[in-house]
Parts: structure tokens; C-alpha cells; sequence
């Protein structure tokens, strides 16, 4: 049976704590929703399968992922940029990987794929940081949006609906480090509000890991 719905919950331990420092060095995003001049979106990514009982790497996955959307603002044609060395050797991503397994309601890894991104959006006293266009669909199959750090964020909350309508909204949540929703993709929509500074002259920036899942195919079995 399908889930249609979502799930709200929390990483055990200080599994965030671990995860964060993952996002000292990431690249510059090569997509954006606002056409400012400010790039306030950084992120690096790669996709892993689940093969003989783990989680493993498998960048030959990443095709399935990232398609241009017409609301992407800027979307250059190019992958976004891999996910580095450090954070590939770190086990960290398989990890993350099994507790979101055990916490979702996904009965067999081995019928997905899943997309990992590392997400930092910031702002400045003059710019807001653009997290997500409005409300919108990915076309995956399940998402699940993880809160890793927020340093002196005011707003960046995340926003899932029904239908894209502000009347259909079901969870509206400025999530914590640690915490995190799981949700279905195709038949809910999802946006977050902007990012801005709570205190005025200090850095500000919302990390989030993104989990794209795909039900997979005889195509990528063999990819």
C-alpha cells in the first residue's frame, strides 16, 4: 500500500551533531529561485542504492535526479557538485541513511533509489535566503527534509499541503536540528519560507540534508 501522507520525527543522539560538520566547505549551487545577484544556496550531491544487506555509493544513479524545473529561477546545465571526499569516506551518508529507513514507511530499501543532498542557504542583513521556490512537487516518489543547523535563522520553516494553497497547509514547522519530515512527493506539495537573520550583523544560515527516493527500476538495477 502506498503512504500517502507524512511523517514527522526526530534523529536519535546527536546524529545532527555528527552530520554538520559535513557543510564547512560546500560548493555553490547550480540551481536558484531568486534572481538577486546573492547567492545564497550551497550544496553538493550524489546518490546511493541498497545492495546485499547496506547502503552503497552509486554515483552512476545520479541521472535520475535533478531535473530542470520551470521554477528554478537559475539552473545551470551541469550536475550539481559531487559530494566531497571527506564526506563519501565518513560513513556518515549511510548512517543518516539507515535511521531514515527504520524511521520511514518504506518496507524494502532494495526497491529505491535515494538522492542526497546537502543543503546550506544563508543570508545577510540585506538579502534574504531563498530555500525553495512556493509550493511545488520534486517528481520523486518520497522526500524527507532533515534539519541540521540553524545559526541565527529567523524564519526557513518547512511547509507541506495538500494542494498548492495556503488553506491546504498540514505542517508548517521551523524544524530543529535533528528533526525531520518524511513525505510523499507526488501526492502532497512542499515549500519553506525564506531565510532571514534573527539578530542583525552576525552570520546566518539554515543547513538541511534533502533525501530523494525514487522507486526503482529494472533500468537502474542494471545501470
Amino acid at each position: 500500500m502506498r503512504f500517502d501522507r507524512y511523517i514527522k520525527s526526530l534523529l536519535p543522539g546527536d546524529l545532527s551533531n555528527q552530520l554538520s560538520a559535513l557543510f564547512d566547505e560546500l560548493p555553490l549551487d547550480v540551481i536558484d529561485y531568486k534572481q538577486t545577484g546573492f547567492q545564497s544556496r550551497y550544496r553538493s550531491f550524489s546518490a546511493y542504492a541498497f545492495d546485499n544487506g547496506t547502503f552503497v555509493h552509486s554515483p552512476q544513479l545520479i541521472q535520475y535526479f535533478n531535473a530542470q524545473k520551470d521554477f528554478h529561477t537559475i539552473h545551470n546545465a551541469r550536475p550539481p557538485a559531487a559530494l566531497s571526499k571527506a564526506t563519501l569516506s565518513s560513513g556518515m551518508i549511510e548512517k543518516l541513511l539507515d535511521v531514515v529507513l527504520c524511521y520511514s514507511p518504506l518496507k524494502s530499501a532494495e526497491e529505491y533509489i535515494f538522492g542526497i543532498n546537502l543543503i546550506r542557504v544563508r543570508a545577510d542583513d540585506n538579502h534574504m535566503g531563498a530555500p525553495a521556490p512556493g509550493f511545488h512537487q520534486d517528481g520523486y516518489d518520497y522526500s524527507c527534509h532533515i534539519n541540521i543547523a540553524r545559526q541565527n535563522v529567523s524564519g526557513g520553516a518547512s511547509i507541506i499541503a495538500t494542494r498548492p494553497d495556503p488553506k491546504a497547509v498540514v505542517i508548517d514547522c521551523e524544524l530543529q536540528p535533528g528533526e525531520f519530515v518524511f513525505f510523499n512527493d507526488r501526492t502532497l506539495y512542499h515549500t519553506a519560507s525564506p531565510v532571514t537573520p534573527r539578530y542583525g550583523g552576525y552570520e546566518t544560515w539554515r543547513d538541511m540534508i534533502i533525501v530523494d527516493v525514487i522507486a526503482r527500476s529494472e533500468a537502474m538495477i542494471t545501470a
